[in-house]
Parts: structure tokens; C-alpha cells; sequence
């Protein structure tokens, strides 16, 4: 697990050693083991690393790391977790290894098998190769974007880097793209490559960039698309096995991935939160290591937003410690402008300010990996705010169509019509405001892709189900990396590894093609998780309601926001509105609209990222000491 920076350009320059420091020392948090560069002899190529070891320890892990000709150079992030298998296969078609690394498995794959290596791995990775006999440079991203890669391009040289304030370090300029501001505030991600840096892209998931260096033609094409993995023969395999036979296949696969994620050097704990999807990580994972340790952030003096009893239970039932960190006033006010800064983008998800703690207590324990639950949500339908309420939605708008036309008349008089169409609406966002979102640049794409996502299901014949499914696809794209982006960035801000045990590819595309009725049941979304994780964790554990780590932004954030922060400011400066105005505004919408937030992460993000202020400065401009 790495930071990654390079470059590529399209004539000889004098070597810059010093410019691809600059952009690796941005990224120290993310590898404070050791540091390498490599830049050609041209001055055309340079690659950098900044090292987290998990894999062999030793120097033999050094990057970026060439082959035995030097013909062909790597710098990576990440980790494949299938690396052993990998490498004796290609032991037995000839190659040396001098390491024990995964790095180098991935750069004899590369010369074996060229640009389709990327589908042999199991794992999360972003890595740049540097084919010197090629002439080329190439980019990869992992399936599901668990690992970032951003780059830039302006048609004479590519830079790249694991997080774009490393591309800013390389000396290109940060532009707002201001058009962008409206995305990211609906739906708290940006589509496709987009970003809020104008000329700075990221690598879509799954996919692979070749810039060649004798002509300058540079494409990326995708090598994994989850819609792609749905399968009537598949599906059709899956309604035939009983409900319990797909519990075991289920629990097979996840006992597997569990397995593969705890393959490392140093050592392994996990993100309990005492929810379903991380007590089942971390009770599976405890059966094959009982040296996995468990952590927790407490929201003390919350009731309703601690989840840490439930975590205790866990370790109780598991035998061992719950380590937790309580996070307060001071420390989310602290820990907000911090991970703005760690994140690149403004911070949209505030539960990333306890992420950033947590991994930090890990790291102080001597933990280097941990493990989470991400991902089982968007697969086995654990939202019901939006996954139950849109079955329901759809369920009651066949019924309301087969009502006569009179009677539905008539009730609609009573107002008895109205008000069943409104408790059973559809929740998405994107059904709500059509009208607003065509404004937006990635609204088109989004829909687009949604209705492509629908449309991969057209083989179930039920079009209730075909919507879900479809929208339980996208969510893959929409709704998990955002949360995907989260992990990355407050993990890796602590110098600590994040893998996700439900991202395994065999999980993903085992759920892709599971009937709705054994993922939506009886009222509850994540119907066979539960089945399996009542074999590994206590039952009011497993069905109690879902909290999904709230904090106490409202009391911690919002009473003591000092409003002078909006004052000659990213939204005065970019859009126009006075302190005044957006204080106003606030104040309008209230403490629990949540506006204030989006208010918020984008004022404190153009101040750091735009108007290069101090951390420190910002803080204590953005909240006023506590009234007693």
C-alpha cells in the first residue's frame, strides 16, 4: 500500500528529479516506510512511490521497482491479495523473483500477459507501468475504485497521482471547475472522471489508460464493468438453488475473501462499529486470526448515534478487547478541516472525521491493516430509506394503476389517493428533482447509466425487480465510492490500509446475480446476510435497526459555527454569495436542513485547496469557543 506520482511527456527535458519529490512528499502519509524515484535518462518518464510496507519488509520492496532488464518499471498501490497463486504460475513459465513482494508479481504479469493482467488480480490497486521497449506508459485502476488514480493531461504531458493535491504539487495550477459545484452538492460524488480541479481527472474503476510516447495517442478502455457480470445463466443458477444453498455459497465466498485480507506482514485489526457488515467481517475474520484486534469510535453522551455497546457485545461474544477512541466537541472540530485537507475533495461524508481517529488509534497500537464492512449495503440492499421504500414505491404504483379510473378519481378528491402516493413515493433523489438535476453537467450520464444498469436486468421479466436490481447496480458507481473514497483517504491520512472483504469481485458478482426476493424479505433489506451471520454473531447484533455511524455534527459543528468564515470566501469569491448572504441562509434552513453543512465542507475546501490558507487558521476561524 503506496502513494503513487509520475509523469510522462512527449519530448526530452532535462531530469526534474526534485519536481517528482515534491509531488511524492505531498503524499508521506501515505507511505512513511520509504520513498523512491526513478526518472529516464530523457527525463520523459519519472515515477515515484511513497511506501506503507505490509509485504515483505525489506528493501527488496523498494519502488518503483524495474524488472531484471530494466525494460520495464512499476510504481503501485495497493494489494493482490492472489499474488502467491499468480507467481508460481508464472514460475513455471520462467520468471525470477527477488522478492517476496506482490509488486513484483504484478510487473511479470504485466510482461507475461501485457494489458490484460489486470483481470488475473484479486485485490485493490492503482499502479503506472513504464514499458520502455513499448514506449508507453500505462494506468490502471482497480474494478471498483478502491484504490484513487487521478491524472492530467494537456496534450504533451500526462501527470498522475494517487490524490490530486500531488498532481497540484507538480506545479499544475488549482482551477475551480466551477460547473461541477452543482453535482457534488446533490449527489455528494462527481460522475465519470470529473472533479472539482478543471484539467484534473480521475481513472475511472476498471479501467486502463495507454499513453503511447512515439505518437502522443492516449485512450483508456475499461477491463472490468460490473453490469457486464450479470448473467441470465447465472441468475437462472441462483433461482434454482434453494434459499439455503445460496446461504452456503454466500458464506463460502465471504469466509474466502475474509481469508485472502488477512494475508500480511504486520498486523490485522478491524473497524467494528457493532453493525451487521463489520461484526461479521471481524467474527469471520477472528476464526481463521485470534490475533485481530478490533477498534471503535464512541459519539459519548449520544444515545441515539453510539453504536459502541453493540461493539462490545461483539468483542464479548469473540472473546477479546474492544479498543475505542470517544471522539468530542474538540476533536471533530479539529479532525474536520484535517480530513478536508486528507480528502482532497470537500468532505461530503462527516463521519470521515471519526474514520480519520480510528484509523489513528490503530496506527498507535501498531496496526498497519484493518478491515471494514463497506460494500454490503449496496449489494444486499441494507438501506431501506432507499432500497425497501423503492420496492414499495413501485409495488404501489401497479396497484394505483390497476385502481379504475373513477375510484382513483375519487379518492384523489378525498385526499385518501394524494396521501398513499406520498407515503409511498419513490425516495431516490433523482426521482424527486428530474427538473433540478438536468442542470447539472453529470446528471445525463447518471441517468443514462442507471437506465442501462435497469436494463441488464430485462431478462427477470418483472419490472418491479428489474428497477431494483438495477438501482442496487448503480449504487456500485453512485453511492459506494464516495463511501469508497472515505476509507481510502482517512485511513491512508493515519498510515494505515483499509481492505474490504464484500469488494472481492467472487462476492460482487455472486450478489449481482441473486434474486431480489432473498436480498429484500419480510421488511428487511440484507435478508441473507442476516441467515449468515447468525452462525458467527449474537442475534440482537444481527437484526437490530441500522445506525450507519452517525455523529454529532448538529451539537459538535453547527452551535458553534462562527459565520465570519463565509466572509470573503469560496462562496464569495466563486459564486457571488456574501457571508451575509450564506449566513442568512443557514439560519433560514435551520440546524437540522443539513444545508449548512454543504455550506460548510465547500467554504473550508476552497479556502485550503483554493485560497492555500492554514489549516490551523481556518479552524479557528471557522468555530467559536463553547457557550458555557
Amino acid at each position: 500500500m503506496c502513494g503513487i506520482a509520475g509523469w510522462a511527456r512527449m519530448a526530452p527535458e532535462m531530469p526534474d528529479v526534485s519536481r517528482l519529490t515534491r509531488m511524492c512528499d505531498v503524499l508521506s502519509h501515505r507511505g512513511p516506510d520509504d520513498a523512491g524515484v526513478f526518472v529516464s535518462s530523457d527525463g520523459r518518464v519519472g515515477l515515484g512511490n511513497r511506501r506503507l510496507s505490509i509485504i515483505d519488509l525489506s528493501p527488496r520492496g523498494h519502488q518503483p521497482m524495474a524488472n531484471e532488464s530494466g525494460t520495464v518499471w512499476i510504481t503501485y498501490n495497493g494489494e493482490v491479495y492472489n499474488f502467491r497463486p499468480l507467481r508460481h504460475e508464472l514460475e513455471r513459465q520462467g520468471y525470477t523473483f527477488r522478492s517476496d513482494t506482490d509488486t513484483e508479481v504484478l510487473l511479470h504479469a504485466y510482461e507475461h500477459w501485457g494489458t490484460a493482467c489486470p483481470q488475473k488480480f484479486n485485490g485493490m490497486f492503482a499502479f503506472a507501468i513504464y514499458d520502455t521497449k513499448g514506449e508507453r506508459l500505462i494506468l490502471v485502476r482497480d474494478r471498483f475504485g478502491v484504490k484513487p488514480l487521478y491524472y492530467a493531461w494537456n496534450g504533451t504531458e500526462l501527470v498522475f497521482a494517487s490524490e490530486t493535491k500531488a498532481i497540484l504539487a507538480s506545479g499544475i495550477s488549482a482551477r475551480l471547475q466551477r460547473e461541477n459545484v452543482a453535482e457534488l452538492f446533490l449527489y455528494s460524488g462527481l460522475s465519470g472522471e470529473r472533479t472539482l480541479f478543471a484539467g484534473v481527472k480521475s481513472l475511472r474503476p476498471g479501467s486502463i489508460l495507454v499513453l503511447s510516447l512515439r505518437d502522443g495517442h492516449m485512450a483508456s478502455r475499461a477491463f472490468y464493468a460490473p453490469r457486464d457480470k450479470v448473467e441470465v445463466s447465472r441468475y437462472a443458477a441462483a433461482e434454482r438453488r434453494s434459499a439455503s444453498e445460496n446461504e452456503s455459497v454466500l458464506r463460502e465466498l465471504l469466509l474466502s475473501s475474509v481469508e485472502r485480507r488477512l494475508i500480511s506482514d504486520v498486523p490485522v485489526g478491524t473497524l467494528c462499529s457493532g453493525g451487521l457488515d463489520s461484526s461479521l467481517v471481524t467474527a469471520v475474520a477472528r476464526t481463521f486470526s485470534r490475533d485481530v484486534r478490533l477498534f471503535n469510535v464512541s459519539s459519548k453522551g449520544f444515545v441515539d448515534m453510539d453504536e459502541v455497546d453493540y461493539a462490545r457485545a461483539v468483542a464479548r461474544h469473540l472473546g477479546t478487547e474492544l479498543i475505542v477512541y470517544e471522539v468530542d466537541r474538540k476533536d471533530l472540530q479539529r479532525g474536520f478541516v484535517d480530513a478536508a485537507y486528507f480528502n482532497d475533495d470537500p468532505l461530503t461524508i462527516i463521519n470521515s472525521v471519526p474514520m480519520l481517529y480510528i484509523s489513528s488509534l490503530a496506527r498507535d497500537h501498531g496496526v498497519k491493516v484493518l478491515l471494514s464492512g463497506e460494500g454490503a449495503d449496496e449489494l444486499f440492499a441494507g438501506y431501506d430509506w432507499r432500497h425497501l421504500a423503492l420496492l414499495r414505491g413501485l409495488r404501489w404504483r401497479r396497484r394505483w394503476a390497476l385502481v379504475p379510473r373513477p375510484l382513483r378519481k375519487l379518492l384523489a378528491g378525498t385526499g385518501l389517493g394524494n396521501e398513499v402516493l406520498y407515503k409511498h413515493r419513490f425516495k431516490t433523489l433523482e426521482r424527486n428533482i428530474d427538473d433540478v438535476i438536468r442542470l447539472t453537467s453529470g446528471a445525463f450520464e447518471r441517468t443514462d447509466r442507471r437506465h442501462r444498469d435497469i436494463e441488464s436486468y430485462a431478462f427477470i421479466g418483472d419490472p418491479v425487480e428489474e428497477e431494483v436490481q438495477g438501482t442496487l447496480l448503480s449504487d456500485l458507481h453512485e453511492y459506494l465510492e464516495p463511501l469508497l473514497m472515505r476509507q481510502d483517504r482517512m485511513t491512508m491520512a493515519a498510515s494505515v490500509e483499509c481492505r474490504l472483504p464484500f469488494l472481492d469481485y467472487t462476492v460482487v458478482e455472486f450478489a449481482l446475480n441473486l434474486p431480489l426476493q432473498l436480498k429484500l424479505q419480510a421488511n428487511q433489506g440484507k435478508w441473507i446476510l442476516k441467515r449468515v451471520a447468525e452462525r458467527y454473531l449474537p442475534r440482537d447484533v444481527v437484526y437490530r435497526p441500522k445506525k450507519g455511524f452517525p455523529v454529532p455534527a448538529a451539537a459538535f459543528l453547527y452551535d458553534d459555527l462562527d459565520f465570519s468564515i463565509f466572509e470573503n470566501g469560496f462562496w464569495e469569491n466563486y459564486f457571488d454569495l456574501s457571508g451575509d448572504r450564506c449566513r442568512r441562509t443557514i439560519l433560514e434552513a435551520g440546524r437540522h436542513s443539513f444545508l449548512w453543512y454543504h455550506f460548510l465542507m465547500l467554504e473550508i475546501w476552497g479556502r485550503i485547496f483554493l485560497n492555500h490558507e492554514r489549516r490551523d487558521e481556518i479552524r479557528e476561524r471557522a468555530f467559536r469557543a463553547p457557550r458555557s
